[in-house]
């Protein structure tokens, strides 16, 4: 599978520009790092489950990015990184924008097989969302983990809330990057041109600090049944990286999660894969 040596490849070749003249390869004020990981996984659905290739091939579904979805239950609404969906049917035609189209528009990093493996997929057309299938959120946690975790649970938890309650058979992705390293350049304390102002460093305690963001995605629901609230697949990435220009990496197990681990990148495509030709093979 590629998504994760995509993601550290492409964070590592990052250059996000800030208002004080610096480029950082993961800012926490952007998305990119969230939608490179999204797109990784779906590359990595679409190679693995051939239901949803056989429906991309005869254009039946579509994708969406930021695909605002409502909880009927409560009115909260959120906005989601990336959904599979039916297209709608009254959608007027649009200049297309395929999967393919958003290497460009993230500055993803693809070696010469993952290309070629992309290649040998079908189009998948970015449409007006109709009904959702898959509906993927993507969060990072890469320093001040105990501070951060609380935030972390409530906005997995109300993504996981809206999905279900917008659209209760559709399934529901969590997807945690976890930083393992213990220094990291935060774009939240560096506001300032570090060139000349110098830089400023934060420091986590590890693994300490990735254990307490590690249990808090351990925390989050995975129901068993369409009829439950919850995620159905959830999947935590170690990274390592100090966001000062050097390489992102993914970390080596321990601490990174071994392949029998329920939060284990690869067994969540293999769940959502399975789910995906079990609740939509009539569709």
């Amino acid at each position: 599978m590629h998504g994760e040596r995509v993601l550290v490849r492409s964070l590592t070749a990052g250059a996000i520009a800030d208002q004080f003249k610096n480029a950082w390869q993961y800012h926490s004020r952007s998305d990119r790092h969230s939608k490179i990981a999204c797109w990784g996984v779906m590359l990595d659905l679409m190679l693995t489950c051939p239901l949803l290739r056989a429906q991309a091939e005869h254009n039946r579904i579509g994708f969406g990015i930021n695909h605002e979805m409502t909880d009927f239950v409560t009115g909260r609404r959120k906005n989601l990184d990336l959904v599979v969906c039916l297209p709608r049917a009254d959608s007027p035609q649009q200049s297309e924008i395929t999967f393919d189209k958003l290497i460009r528009r993230y500055d993803i990093d693809l070696r010469e097989n993952e290309v070629r493996d992309l290649n040998s997929l079908p189009r998948l057309v970015l449409k007006p969302v109709g009904d959702v299938l898959i509906a993927l959120e993507a969060k990072a946690c890469m320093t001040a983990h105990t501070k951060a975790a609380p935030r972390l649970f409530d906005e997995l938890s109300s993504a996981a809330q809206c999905i279900n309650g917008s659209a209760p058979n559709a399934i529901a992705v969590g997807y945690v990057l976890v930083n393992t390293s213990d220094r990291f350049i935060s774009s939240d304390r560096n506001k300032q041109h570090m060139a000349s102002a110098g830089q400023v460093i934060s420091r986590d305690t590890q693994p300490e600090s990735l254990e307490k963001a590690l249990g808090t995605a351990r925390r989050l629901t995975v129901r068993g049944y369409a009829t439950e609230r919850g995620f159905d697949a959830v999947a935590v990435t170690m990274l390592h990286g100090g966001n000062d220009g050097t390489p992102f990496t993914i970390a080596p197990i321990p601490p990174g999660l071994p392949p029998n681990d329920p939060l284990n990148y690869e067994r969540m495509i293999h769940r959502v894969s399975g789910l995906y030709d079990t609740r939509f093979q009539n569709r």
